[in-house]
């Protein structure tokens, strides 16, 4: 039988230490809020503005943007920082010491100044700067850039050539490399470091042609590879940074199913992996994900309106489910899990990407979780939504946040946590012993936990 686990005493750790103890990490200072009012987007349909709360990997930190009036703050911990006319969600390094803000201000009509605000502190100034990458050790930030970037009359930026920029703190002070000039870049996907951190990734159009560029930390130079028709919508490196696979429109899709930008030509999404095309088993294929040890790939397959994980282009998934996420997996890289949905009518363009799964609304979510080697899968209960599922490092337990009518929750083995109005990505201790989140109630911004073994504790008064 499973049995609660009493909060523990609050001490902080030392810097980097997974935070292990029930803590209250912050409060919404007085007039700080999350939400904002509605506003419409340029298609004429009106949308809450909610800002989310990030919590530090160790526990020991919160980030987020917090609306003041009718301005926008960068917040860390219970410290407001200056406001700014515009402020990306905040990222933190993997020990939580270092936390990463993009912000810009509007100086006229037409031009506007950016920064990255790296712990608290203004780095560098330029015309535009794209979402920037935080490396995993916080001692780099990948970004784009875009010199004499202007505004124009009719709302978006002038197009202009863009620099790829990876700066490195040394010491006190950064040195940053730069690319050559691109035509064009995925600078508003964040780029994309290996697990060591060596290793950084973006793509860029140089001509008609589309590529995957790769920076290594101490090198001068970028390396360009691939062509394609579009840029990259996901991109993943293997956890040495010597592999790369992405989604993309390749030029013989092109030149077989007409232009994959018409309506529904998204369906000839493919993956390109170590020179060659994955997913022609299937209508589309999309959203790859590496195992840990590399050796493995995953990612979504689409045939008609179904959808399913496949993995080492094989052939033998038959899509079965009306909509899936892209996949997680074990520690050993002998299973997987991820969500599917049900009652769902996907946007076909992007039904195999990453975005498709930001857009999806309606229906209900639930986790399958199965054996490479069986493909026998195990479904979980339903939710509305379903998020950050995250294995156990000894690939004993699975862990989400999921959501019903009533709130967010942490799940554990299909047993469900309090309900909350927020909830961080859970996380295990080491020995997987522990099972770590995030949490806000109300103002009150929580770290929670409860042993891998036992229930959780009971709703917080």
């Amino acid at each position: 039988m499973l049995i609660s686990l009493a909060p523990l005493l609050l001490a902080l750790p030392t810097p980097g230490d997974l935070l292990l103890e029930d803590t209250r990490l912050a409060t919404l200072p007085e007039g700080v809020a999350l939400e904002g009012e509605p506003i419409t987007d340029p298609n004429g349909d009106p949308y809450q503005v909610v800002h989310r709360v990030v919590w530090s990997p160790d526990g020991r930190r919160v980030a987020y943007v917090g609306i003041k009036g009718e301005a926008t703050h960068p917040v860390i911990g219970d410290e407001v920082l200056d406001d700014y006319h515009y402020i990306s969600a905040p990222e933190f390094s993997a020990d939580g010491e270092h936390v990463l803000f993009r912000v810009g201000n509007r100086k006229t009509k037409s031009r506007e100044l950016w920064a990255l605000l790296y712990d608290g502190e203004e780095v560098g100034g330029e015309d535009w700067i794209g979402e920037p990458r935080l490396s995993p050790d916080g001692l780099a930030i990948a970004y784009w850039i875009q010199p004499g970037a202007r505004v124009t009359s009719s709302g978006p930026y002038n197009r202009g050539a863009q620099i790829f920029c990876l700066s490195e703190r040394k010491g006190s002070k950064w040195k940053t490399s730069k690319s050559p000039k691109y035509d064009d870049a995925s600078s508003l996907n964040r780029p994309v470091f290996s697990a060591d951190g060596k290793v950084v990734a973006t793509s860029c159009m140089d001509g008609s042609e589309w590529s995957i560029l790769r920076f290594t930390r101490g090198k001068k130079k970028p390396k360009a590879e691939g062509q394609f028709f579009s840029p990259w919508v996901d991109l993943a490196l293997s956890p040495d940074g010597k592999r790369w696979a992405a989604t993309v429109h390749t030029f013989e899709d092109l030149m077989a199913g007409g232009n994959p930008r018409s309506p529904g030509g998204g369906a000839n999404y493919r993956i390109q992996f170590d020179g060659k095309t994955v997913g022609r088993h299937y209508d589309a294929a999309g959203g790859p994900v590496f195992s840990p040890k590399g050796d493995k790939l995953a990612y979504k397959v689409k045939r008609g309106n179904r959808y399913g994980i496949g993995y080492d282009d094989r052939d033998d998934v038959e899509p079965s489910y009306d909509f899936v996420y892209r996949p997680v997996f074990e520690p050993k890289g002998k299973g997987i899990a991820y969500v599917a949905a049900s009652g769902v009518s996907p946007e076909p363009y992007w039904s195999v990407t990453s975005m498709g799964e930001y857009n999806l609304k309606g229906g209900t979510r639930f986790v399958v979780r199965e054996s490479l080697s069986r493909r026998k899968p195990a479904q979980g209960t339903e939710w509305l939504e379903i998020k950050d599922l995250v294995f156990s490092p000894d690939g004993e337990h699975l862990a989400y946040a999921a959501r019903d009518a009533e709130g967010w929750q942490v799940v554990l083995d299909e047993v469900a946590g309090p309900r909350h109005d927020e909830v961080g990505a859970p996380r295990f201790s080491e020995d997987s012993a522990t099972l770590v989140h995030g949490a806000r109630d109300g103002a009150e911004i929580w770290w929670r936990v409860w042993a891998a073994d036992s229930e959780p504790a009971p709703d917080s008064e």
